[in-house]
């Protein structure tokens, strides 16, 4: 891999030393914050209920000493010669410090403003870091930079399991997890699909072999972890990123085609009771056992969640600090397991900052989508095919997960890819 292969659609390239030092501070500060070595010892892979109740009260210690440390990167970058810096003038711009300034603002209204300033101090330290990659980096280079990192997670996480024994793929009912859950690590995977595919049908990509080994690799761990949200996510994020690389008379035949297969991999599941579509099914279902007729459980999650929404539908409850340990126990009592999410970005965020928070990030999510795609509709670059279709995948992933709203590298990369489209960049002048 070319770490200095300049994008097509960046008026400059960082250097290959920047972006090897940036693939290390990124790799060591987010393993640092999230990863548990041990998760694939756990049962069902989380948290038992006094655990979480010791984290929420306790606190993650290394998250703000980890985000401190990446903002503290990222205020380096925004500073070093040869960047570029923010304008903040544009539209896209504008709705990104609208809702960073209403989630501060929530905490005035916050159900425990102790928490809430906590968690919009993260998010400033992770938004400062994301801009500082922005400033530095091109498109392709973010591209390259998500590459290592993510298949330096999965690599991890396979040696793990194969440490500690746990690597069990032909057993009833098992996850590849990893170091994470294995949710986030299926994003993991997904995501590393994306990137390499991006990369690998690009026309500026000398090498494919590295490219075509890590994206057969990524897609056997996503398979593995058997998510099936994460798997119908992949397929329009890939959808939108490699169709318009797809001859002219074959593009509405491919879109049809992917199409099909997200509406019928999600709809199967519905169908369990059909004796007909019992080994489809069980085929959908990845050979996991759950109630399908509920998504899981969610269903009923997001009914008890709507009298919470209905609460303060408006303004919500603080931003991300709904989820405390009263609240936990409280929802729990009416379905059948002890939640610490809403398991959907919508409904998330609705709680945390209300229909006013959720609407102004709805038009900033829409906005970047339709800036990055016209960018990368005008150029074919790589680079911009993977940004694209992250954010689509991330609009997908979020109906039924909410990964999305929580500070990891992959949120990271996507607000840098907000960024880019965000502040209109320009070069600083020179004396």
């Amino acid at each position: 891999m070319d770490l200095s292969t300049p994008s097509l659609t960046a008026p400059h390239r960082a250097s290959a030393q920047l972006l090897v030092l940036a693939i290390v501070v990124c790799a060591g500060i987010f393993y640092f914050t999230k990863h548990d070595s041990r998760m694939s010892l756990r049962e069902y892979t989380s948290y038992s209920m006094d655990e979480t109740e010791t984290l929420l009260q306790t606190g993650h210690w290394q998250r703000p000493l980890g985000f401190s440390l990446f903002a503290a990167f990222g205020t380096y970058c925004l500073l070093r010669k040869g960047g570029r810096f923010p304008q903040f003038s544009s539209p896209l711009a504008i709705s990104v410090l609208l809702v960073v300034a209403w989630c501060a603002a929530s905490i005035a209204w916050a159900d425990d403003p102790d928490l809430t300033i906590k968690r919009v101090g993260v998010m400033l330290l992770s938004l400062v870091g994301a801009a500082g990659l922005a400033s530095q980096f091109s498109a392709r280079q973010i591209c390259i930079l998500t590459i290592i990192v993510l298949a330096t997670y999965c690599t991890i996480g396979l040696v793990v399991e194969l440490a500690l024994h746990t690597f069990l793929p032909w057993r009833s009912g098992y996850q590849f997890a990893g170091t994470v859950h294995p949710n986030l690590q299926a994003v993991h995977c997904a995501i590393l699909c994306l990137a390499t595919a991006s990369l690998l049908t690009d026309r500026t990509t000398q090498n494919r072999l590295p490219y075509a080994a890590l994206l057969a690799l990524a897609m056997v761990l996503l398979l593995l972890t058997r998510s099936r949200t994460g798997i119908a996510s992949l397929i329009p994020a890939l959808g939108v990123a490699l169709i318009p690389r797809v001859p002219k008379r074959f593009r509405l035949l491919t879109g049809v085609g992917l199409a099909w297969l997200f509406v019928m991999f999600l709809l199967l599941g519905t169908i369990a009771d059909a004796p007909v579509a019992q080994r489809m099914t069980n085929a959908v279902l990845m050979g996991r056992s759950g109630s399908t007729s509920t998504l899981q459980g969610r269903l009923p999650l997001w009914a008890t969640l709507m009298d919470y929404v209905w609460q303060r539908p408006l303004i919500g409850h603080g931003f991300d600090s709904f989820w405390n340990v009263s609240r936990i126990r409280s929802v729990s009592r009416f379905i059948d397991w002890s939640p610490s999410s809403a398991h959907s970005i919508y409904i998330e965020t609705t709680l945390s900052i209300g229909l006013i928070g959720a609407t102004l990030l709805l038009l900033t999510m829409a906005q970047s989508i339709y800036q990055l795609g016209r960018q990368y509709f005008k150029t074919s670059d790589g680079g911009m095919a993977f940004l694209f279709g992250l954010l689509v995948y991330g609009a997908f992933d979020g109906l039924l997960e909410s990964l999305f709203v929580e500070p990891t590298f992959i949120t990271v990369i996507a607000a840098t890819g907000v960024m880019h489209m965000a502040f209109s960049q320009k070069e600083p002048q020179q004396s």
